[in-house]
């Protein structure tokens, strides 16, 4: 009867760690294009959260090798020659590896927001595919804004900042999703909110920040931290006046909060 007990309690250990690495594929295959993508149970999109600190990091390193395979480095930092480039194609590349999911969060967010509408207006508006003047606006502002402080990122030699930028960003998806983990809405948002544990939000939380110190000045990371949890907190602001939170506001909070990092270093370097 043990070896049957143990025999059976491996073979769950054994399920469980399967379970695991399955939602680092699942997470891979819906946040960028490298994974494949699939459909799977919102229990199995609750389960990814824990992933997203990695999944930055995936994306962060491969924008950067990107941008470094350009050269035209002087003292470790990329020259004005190449600056400009190499901001393209960072900014390009992280949207076009993520599918443009974020950056479409975030005009829906704007749209709504600058329309002035509360309650269901709000989500009627943000859930209507035509792109109005604040959904444009918002768009060109933050791309526009992360181009000029990328490549003044690059003129720095901040390497870290673009490794690590991509991992607050989806960290602060996760700290959204616990702070309005009580607002949840009918959506794919619902099952992030799901997993928002208060565990899963620490264990994320930590990652960022032994990565932000690791990779960027201290200074730095404790400006992004103050910078992010603005960011998140007038999001959850947002989300409470008008009765929920969604995976448009999610996905706003990555691309405001990877903009911190590099304002941070623009500002601090």
């Amino acid at each position: 009867m043990s070896s049957r007990g143990d025999h059976s309690s491996s073979t769950e250990a054994v399920r469980g760690f399967r379970l695991y690495l399955q939602g680092f594929s699942v997470a891979l295959g819906f946040m960028t294009r490298i994974g494949p993508a699939r459909i799977v149970s919102p229990e199995a999109f609750a389960g990814t959260l824990v992933w997203f600190p990695i999944v930055g990091l995936v994306l962060g390193l491969l924008a950067t090798f990107a941008v470094f395979a350009l050269g035209g480095f002087v003292d470790g930092a990329v020259d004005s020659s190449r600056a400009t480039a190499g901001a393209l194609l960072y900014v390009g590349l992280s949207a076009w590896l993520t599918r443009g999911l974020h950056w479409d969060g975030l005009s829906d967010v704007a749209d709504a927001w600058g329309s002035g509408a509360q309650g269901e207006k709000f989500w009627q508006i943000m859930k209507d595919s035509r792109c109005g003047a604040f959904g444009v606006l918002g768009l060109v502002f933050f791309a526009g804004g992360q181009l000029l402080v990328v490549r003044e990122s690059l003129q720095l030699g901040a390497w870290g900042a673009l490794v690590f930028a991509p991992i607050a960003g989806r960290v602060a998806l996760v700290c959204l999703a616990w702070a309005g983990r009580s607002l949840s809405r009918p959506g794919l948002g619902q099952s992030f909110l799901a997993g928002a544990t208060p565990f899963v939000a620490l264990s994320c939380l930590l990652q960022a920040t032994v990565a932000g110190f690791l990779l960027m000045r201290w200074e730095a990371c404790v400006f992004v931290l103050v910078l992010s949890t603005v960011v998140v907190g007038g999001l959850v602001r947002l989300g409470r006046r008008n009765g929920g939170v969604n995976g448009d506001l999610l996905g706003a909070s990555i691309v405001c909060s990877e903009t911190a990092v590099f304002f941070a270093v623009c500002v601090l370097y």
